[in-house]
């Protein structure tokens, strides 16, 4: 459990970075949106967004469904996550905290203001230390699986960051 929920969080962080903040809580409950925004136009790109998570839930199940890991690569796998799970939580706490900094800055003066500006940079330095950190661990996870898995990986990588990009694209339109 806590390996497909630490390997979800990932795969989440890394397709997620171009900017799109939602909680991994959001994929599995499409109420966590809505209970952000019951205004429709609020965010009016909500159900767009919300066809991403389910997109990434289903690939993620159909990933672990059709390419199941033996028990000798979960434990291997296990022990590279147990080996760096300090450093796994230390980064999803400081991303969190950089992005509660910038909610609070932005509410407390402005998105321009000079404060705004260094939460915001500490926010890209947060998601700098933690893209590298999923390159790190995915270099370390990768021979572990069969070239057949690392294949379907990458397809399902591949196609939720399609997702993502169409969905960033739109706002952008």
């Amino acid at each position: 459990m806590k390996i497909r929920t630490l390997l979800f969080a990932g795969l989440t962080g890394l397709v997620l970075i171009g900017g799109v903040r939602m909680t991994v809580n959001a994929a599995t409950d499409p109420n966590v949106i809505e209970a952000k925004s019951a205004d429709e136009n609020a965010f009016p790109h909500r159900g767009q967004l919300r066809e991403i998570f389910a997109k990434l839930k289903q690939n993620f199940s159909e990933f672990r469904e059709q390419t199941p890991l033996s028990k000798e690569q979960k434990g291997k796998i296990a022990s590279i996550l147990k080996a760096n799970r300090q450093e796994i939580k230390a980064q999803l706490t400081e991303g969190a905290q950089a992005r509660r900094a910038l909610d609070a800055s932005v509410e407390q003066s402005s998105a321009d203001s000079p404060a705004s500006q260094t939460a915001a940079e500490r926010i890209g330095e947060s998601a700098e230390k933690r893209a590298l950190l999923i390159a790190r661990l995915s270099t370390e996870i990768k021979p572990i699986l069969t070239p057949e898995q690392a294949k379907r990986l990458k397809g399902a990588k591949e196609e939720i960051q399609s997702s993502v990009d169409d969905f960033l694209n739109s706002l952008a339109n």
